[in-house]
């Protein structure tokens, strides 16, 4: 239970970090609508200046209770805040082709972690020769994974604009990180 109220404070750390990219987009809004005499504009770089200082003292705590590839990993999931506040504060444009496109990548993200845990599984089995340890059902299963997703990829890529791959992609950092240690029972370490 400990170790999720941990999980639980260090996703609620970076989505208050998310936050700080909210009060910088809605700041150059101000700017580019009343320049530099606009009172909002210097309120939203106050917000966006102290999210930062109170982001700063709580990440500090966060990363004392994990290590800092585990806290790391687990920060991607910033650019998935990211841009939800950007479809709900800012009203930018995410059209259903594009949400469905994103579902599909990230479908396939999930299962290129899949591929990487079968890579580690074959990597720890002692093989006879280098051709078995190349040439095995885990790695030509893993690498077919892969070969599908990258067409699904190329297929998502006529229903979903480019800017959005990267930050999908993204969470395979924390589908690796969790599968490994569920699958591969890899601790997850504070160092």
């Amino acid at each position: 239970m400990s170790k999720l109220k941990d999980y639980i404070q260090l996703h609620l750390n970076i989505l208050l970090f998310s936050l700080t990219s909210v009060f910088s987009k809605a700041a150059s809004v101000q700017y580019n609508k009343h320049g530099l005499s606009s009172p909002l504009l210097y309120l939203f770089l106050f917000l966006m200046v102290a999210n930062c200082g109170i982001y700063a003292i709580t990440w500090q705590q966060v990363i004392k209770k994990f290590s800092l590839s585990t806290a790391y990993a687990n920060k991607s999931v910033y650019l998935l805040w990211s841009q939800i506040w950007a479809v709900l504060i800012f009203h930018e444009n995410l059209s259903i082709q594009n949400i469905i496109g994103i579902l599909v990548v990230l479908f396939g993200v999930f299962f290129s972690a899949v591929s990487q845990i079968l890579l580690k599984q074959s990597a720890n089995i002692k093989y006879e020769n280098r051709i078995r340890e190349y040439l095995n059902f885990r790695v030509i299963l893993s690498y077919t994974i892969y070969m599908l997703i990258l067409l699904l990829n190329t297929w998502c890529y006529t229903k979903v604009d480019m800017r959005y791959g990267p930050v999908i992609d993204t969470a395979a950092y924390v589908f690796v990180l969790l599968l490994s240690h569920f699958i591969l029972k890899e601790k997850i370490t504070k160092g």
